[in-house]
């Protein structure tokens, strides 16, 4: 528990640092990319499946989508509408793969 609380102080004073300033409500909002990017990565919302290299498999994508949407000017709330979407399909094909399997709930 204590690694998880000095990664985390090393990754608030690198965005810190990044933007040079500090703020109370940085990364707000944050917790759906890192949802987002889990699922997308092939981690089950039951739990117990999921692998690290298909998580950076969902944080490359996503971060590509979501810097390609802000490039071509589009609107945070269609964003959120596409997080949202990805977070949806990954979790219905997770839920079909487990049907599939047979391993439902």
């Amino acid at each position: 528990m204590i690694a998880v609380q000095v990664l985390a102080a090393v990754g608030g004073i690198m965005c810190s640092s990044q933007v040079m300033s500090a703020a109370h409500n940085f990364g707000k909002g944050w917790e759906m990319d890192v949802i987002a990017s889990v699922i997308i990565g092939g981690a089950s919302m039951n739990g117990g499946i999921g692998k690290v290299r298909g998580t950076f498999v969902g944080i490359i994508f996503l971060g590509v989508l979501l810097n390609g949407m802000t490039l071509m000017n589009i609107s945070d709330y269609v964003q959120y509408i596409v997080r949202g979407g990805l977070i949806l399909a990954a979790v219905l094909a997770n839920t079909i793969q487990l049907k599939k399997q047979g391993k439902e709930n």
